[in-house]
């Protein structure tokens, strides 16, 4: 209780806006399991201050929706309402789907929503979220399936997502897939019923026919692909940690099998950040035609390969390297993010030299105050991506800290944005455009930046 009164205490000391904003974004994420009320209040004072940091404004409404109080929910109602910023409207609808409660008031608002909303990505969002209150948002996505296509497709997909104990969707689905003869209708259905059936089911059968007769298109194609991904990737995470479970089982009565058991576990790390690189990296980068595919069985394979479209190092994020101390370290990390989200998404490893050698991230921890460790240079890092890209892009962007003989480095695997992504080095700069080519981050002009929009984000 002490601590709690401590952490709300120094929430209100740290969160005015005469304060830094570093501190203002530390004060707010200590405060993400608090109930009490009058921090909530000034929560609700904040997304409604259009004079408050934008970014700023964002992530207090995604704190908003992680508190999960219901208090919030007709203050988020208002601000969808009356807000003119469709990112602001946007991630309002998100925090009721992170807050998951009264579905008898929220599930009806953002039904009606799809109708009133005036801008389309907004709206393509409404049934993910939805989906968030279960099976509660039968009748909603249903009723959504008979809107115009896109919102139409969104609801099917969103159906897919929900855990349905009776059935209920699957025969939904299936009706639907009888009353539907056009090949576009059939394919979308198809696909909803293969992520809720997994393999061997109704809904591989037709899309793996439709394949075979060029019936999909390529964007349905990689759908698919995606589907099958999503359905065997936790059995592989499992079999891996089963994987080295067995190991340690069996070699008990060996000490020297245990000890490099638990050695090539350390080496191997982390298996989630591993399953993150491998669903981001493309297989089949290569530097000559005699090269193996581009494979990542462990962290050391990052390393030896040189940078990329997908791979970039980074000695530091803003340590003092010799030699370097003209180079804004800090611009070329964020730069590279930036670039990673508007191409095809990356991996940023920072205390990895040009070379490939893993130099460590010590320089760094010494700039970092009350907390030299890697704790805190993952909430530093956190922070800054959010101050001078935005929040909204944490949603593609997972941060990790791994360790290869007693060197600590920082692996960001990005994942490409639906949408496109500017940055300014500082505030009173303008926003630029950048885009990962080669081993290399380019900045677009306008007219650039428009023929590649056109190619990248069709329907943006």
């Amino acid at each position: 209780m002490v601590k709690n009164v401590s952490t709300i205490g120094t929430f209100f000391k740290n969160i005015g806006k005469g304060n830094e904003l570093s501190e203002r974004y530390s004060a707010l994420n200590n405060i993400k399991n608090t109930k009490d009320r009058n921090v909530i209040q000034v929560l609700h004072k904040i997304i409604f201050d259009k004079t408050e940091n934008y970014n700023f404004r964002l992530e207090t409404i995604q704190i908003i929706g992680k508190i999960r109080s219901g208090n919030s929910i007709l203050e988020l109602f208002k601000l969808i309402k009356n807000e003119n910023d469709w990112n602001i409207r946007l991630e309002a609808v998100k925090a009721l789907g992170l807050i998951k409660k009264r579905h008898d008031i929220v599930i009806p608002f953002l039904e009606k929503l799809v109708n009133t909303e005036k801008d389309i990505y907004v709206r393509r969002w409404i049934p993910i979220i939805l989906s968030e209150f279960g099976i509660n948002a039968f009748y909603s996505l249903v009723n959504l399936t008979k809107s115009n296509d896109y919102i139409r497709k969104m609801a099917i997909y969103s159906l897919s997502k929900i855990n349905d104990e009776n059935n209920k969707i699957r025969d939904f689905l299936f009706s639907e897939m009888v009353k539907n003869e056009n090949l576009d209708g059939k394919s979308i259905i198809a696909l909803a019923l293969y992520r809720i059936e997994g393999k061997g089911g109704k809904g591989e059968q037709i899309l793996l026919e439709m394949v075979k007769n060029k019936e999909l298109s390529q964007f349905e194609i990689d759908f698919f692909n995606y589907f099958r991904n999503e359905v065997t990737k936790k059995k592989s995470i499992l079999d891996e940690i089963r994987l080295k479970d067995d190991q340690l089982k069996d070699t008990k009565s060996n000490e020297l099998n245990v000890g490099m058991v638990i050695n090539n576990i350390k080496d191997d790390i982390n298996i989630r950040a591993l399953e993150s690189i491998r669903s981001i990296i493309s297989l089949g980068i290569k530097e000559n035609e005699n090269q193996e595919d581009f494979g990542v069985d462990n962290f050391l394979d990052l390393v030896k390969y040189k940078e990329h479209e997908q791979l970039e190092f980074k000695p530091t994020f803003r340590g003092d390297l010799n030699n370097t101390q003209n180079r804004d370290f800090e611009f070329e990390n964020l730069k590279t993010i930036v670039g990673f989200l508007n191409g095809i998404g990356g991996v940023l490893l920072i205390g990895v030299d040009d070379n490939g050698v893993i130099i460590g991230l010590d320089n760094d921890y010494k700039k970092l105050g009350q907390k030299p460790n890697s704790d805190g240079f993952q909430l530093m890092l956190n922070q800054k991506i959010k101050e001078k890209i935005g929040p909204k892009v944490m949603l593609f962007v997972k941060i990790y800290i791994e360790e290869i003989n007693n060197k600590e480095f920082c692996i960001v695997t990005v994942q490409q944005s639906p949408y496109p992504i500017f940055f300014r080095k500082n505030i009173n700069q303008k926003s630029e455009f950048f885009v990962r080519f080669g081993n290399s981050t380019e900045i677009l002009d306008i007219e650039q930046y428009d023929e590649y929009r056109r190619t990248r984000w069709p329907k943006w």
